[in-house]
């Protein structure tokens, strides 16, 4: 099902990956955990749509999510990382504002 709208949050925390122009979204795990927070999702063990969750957040103005995070797993994983590092890791290679088209799978 392809479904045309501006990316939002959950679908961009839950993209699995891209196909042209679209985001190929997981519509199980979005209906899951889409209520859950940056660090919540975190804790779930869910990394990449933490990941996801507070690069959108900064995209749409606020740090504190992105900040957050890379404070928590610099003391949980003992890892120094800065978001261009979580991006090439989890492969989060575009921003929300790119991407208007949603493939849900």
């Amino acid at each position: 099902m392809i479904t045309f709208a501006v990316m939002q949050r959950d679908n961009f925390v839950f993209t699995i990956g891209y196909k042209d122009d679209q985001a190929i979204v997981d519509k199980r795990n979005r209906a899951k955990y889409r209520k859950l927070g940056t660090l919540e999702l975190f804790e779930e063990g869910l990394i990449k749509p933490a990941v996801a969750s507070a690069i959108y957040q900064r995209e749409q103005g606020d740090n504190s999510d992105l900040e957050a995070l890379l404070e928590r797993m610099r003391t949980e994983l003992g890892e120094d990382l800065d978001e261009e590092r979580l991006r090439r890791i989890y492969g989060i290679t575009r921003d929300p504002s790119e991407i208007d088209k949603v493939l849900q799978v």
